[in-house]
């Protein structure tokens, strides 16, 4: 679990000591906003549900999805 702690840390490109909760949380969000890949980001932080990660990590606010919508459009 160590060695673990310390990939994520290092995902959310901390370089001083940092709260495992925020970096965890971080590079899952890091993670699926490079990816867009939820089950990587479920495998990475160790969920058991697609769900949980699902609830945790693909909360959008207005803007996010406008810009989306508007990146989808131009294509």
């Amino acid at each position: 679990m160590a060695l673990a702690r310390r990939r994520v840390i290092s995902l959310a490109s901390y370089t001083s000591p940092a709260r495992t909760h925020k970096a965890r949380h971080t590079a899952g969000q890091r993670l699926l906003d490079a990816t867009g890949n939820l089950k990587a980001v479920q495998k990475l932080l160790g969920h058991e549900s697609i769900q949980t990660t699902g609830d945790i990590y693909t909360d959008w606010d207005a803007e996010q999805l406008a810009d989306s919508l508007l990146e989808a459009s131009a294509r």
